[in-house]
């Protein structure tokens, strides 16, 4: 519509008849102006005039109206047609998941999602329900698309992929389908060490490598260590990779609270926070269960020793579908 409607330009988008219009206008109920002997009826003063007429629960004309801004996953086809279509929106694109977060505190009118759901193998639609459940939103399909790397032929040999459980299950699960990646290695890091990522990958996990820690590596006390926590908590299988520095670094912090805390004469304990800190920090030869660690000028205190480990067969792929992942590395990282 023009930003100047005549009488019937603006009876059609009020969607009345032009005699309501003309009965609006004699009463003066309506935004409009008369040129030439022309009634005119500007349209911004129309829509406001609407909104002003409007009526509705106090809840929905105190919610935020959403920025005119495109967000979520960075699309080039959307991006184009948002350009071409001469919207005047403006694009923040910074991934689904942000986009999400964005759009559901209504700082973006348009969301673009590509979120694949491996429970129910769909896109968008689960994570939609759990992020706008209580938003009235539109899922529009937009477009498909391929994702994926141009490589030379007989490339790559090997893919590294350190991501987490849900991505790198995706991954795995659909390598051995792609045309050239059939025999292609693949190998993750410590967040798909997991049983977890083998149900989610399911058969292509079978010579699969993973780096992680070196648990060949560590002191006297971690077998026995980890034998209790199975038998108190009731645990089975493989634990999370840094279970063994999480009990090093609690450790740690329990030393500096002894060395810190003041006991008050009412009974209670004071721990100063800058003295906690600086103990931490002035950690030096701590017997630990993954070695001997001293706190370096950046705050790191690990003593880092990596291993690979490789699933080598279906028995190996059955036990991590049990819970136990490979435990005997097929290389170590020298000290």
């Amino acid at each position: 519509m023009p930003e100047l409607m005549n009488t019937r330009e603006v009876a059609e988008y009020l969607r009345i008849k032009e005699r309501k219009v003309y009965d609006l206008v004699r009463g003066r109920r309506i935004p409009c102006t008369r040129v030439a002997g022309k009634w005119l009826f500007p349209k911004t003063l129309i829509d406001l005039w609407v909104l002003r007429n409007t009526r509705c629960d106090p809840a929905v004309a105190a919610a935020p109206r959403p920025a005119p801004v495109i967000v979520g996953s960075h699309d080039p086809l959307l991006e184009w047609a948002a350009r071409e279509s001469g919207c005047e929106m403006a694009i923040l694109f910074g991934g689904s998941l942000d986009g999400l977060r964005r759009f559901a505190q209504s700082e973006a009118a348009v969301c673009g999602l590509h979120v694949f759901d491996p429970e129910t193998r769909t896109y968008n639609e689960a994570a939609v329900k759990d992020t706008l459940a209580d938003l009235d939103v539109v899922l529009v399909e937009w477009a498909e698309r391929e994702q994926g790397l141009v490589v030379a032929a007989g490339n790559p040999q090997l893919i590294y992929f350190p991501v987490f459980v849900k991505a790198g299950g995706f991954i795995c699960s659909q390598m051995r389908d792609v045309p050239g990646l059939e025999e292609t290695l693949m190998m993750g890091a410590d967040g798909i060490y997991t049983p977890d990522f083998v149900k989610a990958c399911g058969a292509n996990a079978v010579g699969m490598y993973w780096s992680s820690p070196d648990f060949s590596a560590f002191g006297a006390g971690y077998a026995a260590l980890v034998e209790k926590y199975k038998t108190k908590y009731n645990v089975e299988g493989t634990l999370a990779p840094f279970h063994a520095h999480s009990y090093d670094a609690a450790n740690i912090i329990f030393a500096a609270i002894e060395k810190v805390a003041v006991v008050e004469s009412d009974g209670s304990v004071r721990i100063g926070r800058q003295a906690l800190r600086d103990a931490i920090a002035a950690t030096k030869d701590f017997p630990g269960l993954t070695g001997s660690l001293t706190c370096n000028e950046n705050g790191d205190c690990a003593d880092p020793l990596i291993a690979v480990y490789q699933m080598k067969d279906t028995a190996e792929f059955d036990a991590a579908v049990a819970g136990q992942m490979p435990k005997v590395p097929v290389w170590k990282a020298a000290k």
